[in-house]
């Protein structure tokens, strides 16, 4: 009877897939970032939603952060996605910018410039080049202040369906739970934030939807 009453309304074919449903942007729910490449955010951003922030899995992307700088000594979040069960964040301990990725709290790929920032203004790029070939694969990290590269490295596996379970986005501290461990929360940054630009790159992965999947069958 419950197989008639759900061929009646429109109910099958019923959705074969699982976790995956958790990526917003791989099933098509609607979202405030869909179709856009080029997102600018603002001090005061403060936990936005996940479903919110820019989709960053399986794809290439680019954080540029405008800064201003007070001593050589300045410490603090610039902006961070996700927390402990996985993410990324840009921060500065003692002036040196550092760029931590968590993958799903089994490993935390970490890429810090040997140097402080000198005081005053500078632009922070992390450009990250996806390998593509499907979900979740690695890729090539390199990081810029004003132009120079300060660090560089690569993410040999990255978050296939989406940075974190619970925890969006944060400009210019940490609310939610840490991304590592080697700073106290809220880690507010002591200088000044300008603007902080996600730039994505390409688009992700497809997946089949139910209806899709049984044409193909």
């Amino acid at each position: 009877m419950w197989w008639v009453e759900a061929a009646k309304y429109n109910v099958l074919p019923l959705d074969w897939r699982g976790v995956i449903r958790l990526n917003s942007e791989l099933m098509g729910r609607p979202s405030l970032t869909a179709g856009r490449t080029s997102m600018t955010y603002y001090p005061g951003t403060i936990g936005l939603p996940d479903a919110a922030s820019p989709p960053m899995c399986n794809k290439s992307w680019t954080i540029t952060a405008d800064i201003k700088l007070s001593d050589e000594k300045t410490n603090g979040m610039i902006v961070t996605h996700g927390g402990l069960e996985g993410g990324y964040g840009l921060y500065l301990r003692d002036g040196r910018p550092t760029f931590v990725y968590n993958y799903l709290s089994i490993d935390r790929p970490t890429f810090t410039a040997k140097e402080p920032l000198p005081k005053g203004k500078t632009t922070i790029i992390v450009d990250f080049a996806y390998d593509g070939g499907g979900m979740g694969k690695g890729g090539k990290i390199a990081m810029s202040a004003n132009g120079k590269k300060i660090a560089e490295g690569r993410l040999e596996r990255t978050a296939p369906i989406q940075l974190g379970l619970g925890e969006g986005l944060d400009i210019g501290m940490d609310i939610g739970s840490p991304i590592d461990f080697t700073y106290e929360m809220p880690f507010a940054f002591a200088g000044k934030i300008e603007k902080v630009q996600i730039d994505l790159k390409s688009e992700a992965a497809t997946i089949k939807k139910p209806s899709e999947r049984q044409k193909a069958a």
